[in-house]
């Protein structure tokens, strides 16, 4: 039987934390995606650029990948972002 391949979803895949992150998973054979809001550095995984974060999004993006790990870890670049994203 065929050992199906682990994946891993991170939201935020632009930091130095995702950077470490995504070496250790690639090194245990998982797969790796990163969700960014803006054009995000390839580190070995595949990028998934999306406009803005909401529900609809995530869940599709959830039962397309069906991940094993997420992992988040985005945060937030300036004030000015921060009350643009604010989540009513």
């Amino acid at each position: 039987m065929k050992k199906k391949k682990k994946i891993a979803l991170i939201f935020g895949p632009n930091g130095q934390d995702a950077y470490y992150l995504n070496r250790i998973l690639v090194e245990n054979k998982i797969s790796v995606y990163g969700i960014s809001l803006n054009k995000a550095k390839k580190n070995n995984f595949k990028i998934l650029c999306i406009k803005k974060f909401n529900d609809k999004i995530i869940t599709k993006i959830l039962k397309k990948i069906k991940p094993n790990y997420i992992f988040n870890l985005l945060s937030v670049s300036s004030k000015k972002e921060a009350e643009d994203d604010v989540i009513k």
